[in-house]
């Protein structure tokens, strides 16, 4: 795909050097978040942050609890806009949306833009959004300033 677990990866590895506890939730029913943590925890290595998995419809309303004693939540998301990604919105206040330059991944993003649009307008509190775009081996990752501060001042889950 367009490497949305390895971005969820990154993203949670980075942000223990910004906040002392944080959660990764593998919210894609292939569990492939879990995966890559199943060899460290086999070999007993340290780790940086927790990692559950939660790919159920009622993830927005379980995060919260998840979240108590954590300063930061990323919920690595489904493949496809259903409601299980519905809900991992819901969940968020940050948005990352990784695409390529293609036709599919534009059609997938601008769904995924109108659902944000939809959660806009039910005045829900407004999740920030931001794309991650790829060109081959080259990441242009220009949110990652702004989502680092973001971190800093007050964002507690992001997708």
């Amino acid at each position: 795909g367009v490497s949305k677990t390895t971005l969820a990866l990154h993203r949670a590895g980075e942000l223990p050097r910004l906040v002392q506890r944080m959660l990764l939730v593998d919210a894609d029913r292939q569990g492939p978040a879990l995966d890559w943590a199943e060899p460290r925890n086999r070999e007993r290595l340290p780790r940086l942050f927790a990692i559950v998995g939660l790919a159920r419809e009622t993830l927005h309303r379980e995060v919260p609890d998840l979240a108590s004693g954590v300063e930061h939540v990323v919920i690595d998301g489904p493949p496809r806009v259903t409601a299980l990604a519905r809900s991992a919105i819901l969940a968020a206040d940050l948005v990352l949306i990784p695409v390529q330059p293609s036709p599919f991944d534009a059609w997938a993003s601008a769904e995924l833009l109108r659902l944000l649009r939809r959660r806009r307008a039910l005045r829900l509190r407004r999740p920030h959004a931001a794309c991650h775009e790829s060109h081959g081996h080259r990441r242009h990752d220009r949110f990652l300033h702004h989502s680092s501060s973001l971190v800093r001042r007050r964002t507690r889950l992001q997708f």
